[in-house]
């Protein structure tokens, strides 16, 4: 499907809220490890590997992602921030946690926000990389492979992708019925306008 240009100013602000909003979430994230730090509680041992460098790391990525959505690269972007998004957060967490555990639950967000800012599809194609994260995981550390996870990886998928078709049916069907409302008012005017001249 041809991208019409609101279409990829629509995906560009997209992009730009859920990339700010990500920052946002990270800058929290560091800032309250840091005070649990300093307070002494409820830190991990390898805090900077688990919450600092993949966070700081994220936070680089989305400055430089936010210029590129700027200069029109925004489908580029789009996919760099689903990748890293991805990465970060399996990063975060131990592989037992990122395949069987807690991780599980926040790896729905790279599946979920790629039909939001790029397209219907990649939700599909999210699931299908954080499906390949799973199993590569899995194989290296030895862990039996999460099966029903992977497939609930792709029934969210599914429910992004027919969301957001719906989504963009809805604006098609918008931008038909304004054309169509705008035609109707000019003929209207073109009307009044023959008729008040004879």
């Amino acid at each position: 499907m041809k991208e019409s240009d609101p279409d990829r100013r629509r995906r560009g602000r997209v992009l730009n809220i859920m990339l700010l909003t990500v920052a946002a979430l990270g800058s929290l994230a560091i800032l309250a490890t840091a005070i649990s730090q300093i307070a002494g509680v409820g830190v991990a041992e390898n805090v900077w590997q688990t919450t600092y460098l993949p966070t700081l790391g994220l936070l680089a990525g989305i400055a430089v992602l936010y210029s590129l959505n700027k200069a029109g690269y925004q489908r580029t972007a789009g996919w760099i921030f689903v990748v890293i998004l991805a990465v970060a957060l399996v990063l975060s967490n131990d592989p037992y946690e990122t395949v069987w555990g807690r991780n599980m639950i926040i790896l729905v967000l790279p599946v979920l926000m790629a039909s939001a800012f790029l397209y219907p599809g990649a939700s599909i194609l999210v699931a299908t990389g954080v499906a390949l994260m799973f199993v590569l995981t899995s194989l290296q550390n030895e862990f039996p492979i999460n099966f029903v996870g992977i497939l609930a990886y792709y029934a969210i998928a599914a429910v992004a992708w027919l969301t957001s078709n719906l989504l963009e049916d809805t604006i098609d069907n918008l931008r038909f019925a304004k054309s169509q409302a705008e035609a109707a008012t000019e003929a209207k005017s073109r009307f009044l306008a023959n008729m008040s001249h004879e």
